[in-house]
């Protein structure tokens, strides 16, 4: 009898096991197809976005390639290759903008807390501390706003204080002459030590090397030998810092930086090549 149960449960077992065999399996969501009017939209906002990153003279020099592909596969009636390459050149045109906003803010809280802390209010100050934190967050649009407007307050009120009457010369006490303060060199720091974590763009931002992320390329240029990839600097090595570039390097250089691309380079190319050359 016990053997007879044996032999029942074997068969439903194989039973069990071919009707789950004949299952079937589960098919695929198919994605939904992409019309015409979708890929047009990509390409409208797309264009909106290269626009605004035009604006800001900050259009990384392959998006509008990009864009040109998607208008191609558009005529060739290929919507969803349209909408894909639309969608990459809207994205990239945004990253150049918040990388912008992020450079612009960068430089006018090192502006504002480097030459303007003494004409500050108090609320002038918390809100320029908001900012550095709205930056250090990566909200750069607020920080660069929030920097912008307390930069804006104290231009009107130092333009205010310029039109103020003017004291005449018999009117101002005599007051004891104090030696002047001797002025600082610009050349006080020609080089400077990479720390771990360290990058071009931050140390260009620096206000004791240039105060200004997007002349990173000047740090390049004059350490090439250095460096053989400007997103990955060997800890310890001592940069040059150029203080005798020109009117024409210093545009050169911020040029390279707003047509390169994303902070994280990658490989150096040809575009990287020929500035370096030059």
């Amino acid at each position: 009898m016990k053997k007879h149960n044996q032999i029942i449960l074997l068969a439903l077992s194989v039973v069990l096991l071919a009707g789950c065999s004949a299952w079937p399996e589960q098919a695929e969501t198919p994605a939904p197809p992409v019309t015409a009017a979708d890929a047009a939209s990509a390409i409208m906002a797309a264009d909106v976005a290269i626009a605004n990153a035009k604006q800001r003279k900050y259009l990384w020099r392959d998006t509008t390639k990009i864009l040109d592909k998607a208008d191609n596969a558009m005529a060739a009636d290929e919507y969803r290759e349209a909408r894909d390459l639309a969608t990459k050149a809207r994205e990239q045109a945004e990253a150049a903008v918040l990388q912008s906003y992020r450079g612009d803010a960068r430089f006018l809280i090192t502006s504002l807390r480097k030459d303007y802390m003494d004409q500050m209010v108090t609320d002038q100050k918390k809100r320029l501390e908001s900012a550095e934190t709205a930056l250090n967050d990566d909200r750069v649009k607020v920080a660069y706003d929030t920097a912008n407007i307390i930069m804006a307050e104290l231009q009107v009120q130092m333009d205010a204080e310029a039109e103020a009457p003017v004291i005449m010369e018999d009117e101002i006490p005599v007051i004891a002459e104090q030696a002047m303060p001797e002025p600082v060199s610009t050349s006080q720091k020609s080089t400077y030590t990479v720390s771990k974590k360290d990058n071009l763009w931050d140390i260009a931002a620096m206000p004791e090397v240039y105060g200004n992320a997007d002349m990173w390329p000047l740090l390049w240029k004059a350490n090439k030998d250095k460096i053989k990839r400007p997103d990955a600097l060997a800890t310890g090595v001592n940069l040059i810092i150029d203080r005798n570039a020109s009117e024409d390097s210093v545009a050169a250089a911020i040029k390279h930086s707003k047509l390169r691309g994303a902070p994280s380079l990658g490989p150096v190319d040809a575009f990287d090549q020929q500035y370096l050359n030059k």
